[in-house]
């Protein structure tokens, strides 16, 4: 599985690395970013089978978000799971069509 890592902080961002890989040693993380500019200069989205979304990624405005999550629907339709620290945030994602929410 390939995966892209989309969070704003480098400690979380190292983390999710660390823990994705080695619960199976075929998943790789292609990119991380840090903020939306990064995530639309992604070029790995197109070969991504799973993006990990903070659902408050610095850039990402309520209209943003949807947008961005079409654009990145367009790329071979990866899994989409947005990361957030509230239940407004789960219903959002939710409504905006990510495919889960933790």
């Amino acid at each position: 599985m390939r995966i892209v890592i989309a969070d704003r902080n480098a400690e979380v961002r190292s983390a999710l690395r660390l823990l994705l890989e080695n619960i199976d040693h075929s998943w790789s993380v292609i990119a991380e970013v840090s903020d939306l500019k990064g995530l639309q200069a992604c070029s790995n989205l197109q070969d991504a089978d799973l993006v990990l979304l903070e659902w408050t990624l610095p850039g990402l405005s309520s209209m943003a978000r949807k947008e961005r999550l079409t654009s990145i629907r367009g790329h071979g339709q990866p899994l989409i799971v947005a990361l957030g620290s509230s239940f407004d945030d789960g219903v959002h994602a939710q409504t905006a069509g990510v495919d889960a929410f933790i």
